[in-house]
């Protein structure tokens, strides 16, 4: 199994406003369910780090 996160940035802006607010960004990344956990531990700390 695989573990799908997807996350976004900004709002649509209305088609008549894109000037307005010109970027809508949308990311998103897949993760083998058994490396999982590592990666959790792995990203907590580097948070840690940068706090």
């Amino acid at each position: 199994m695989h573990i799908l996160f997807v996350d976004e940035s900004g709002s649509p802006p209305e088609v008549d406003k894109t000037a307005q607010q010109p970027f809508f960004v949308l990311g998103g990344i897949v993760i083998p369910e058994d490396i999982w956990a590592k990666m959790a531990g792995d990203l907590a700390r580097l948070k840690a780090m940068v706090m």
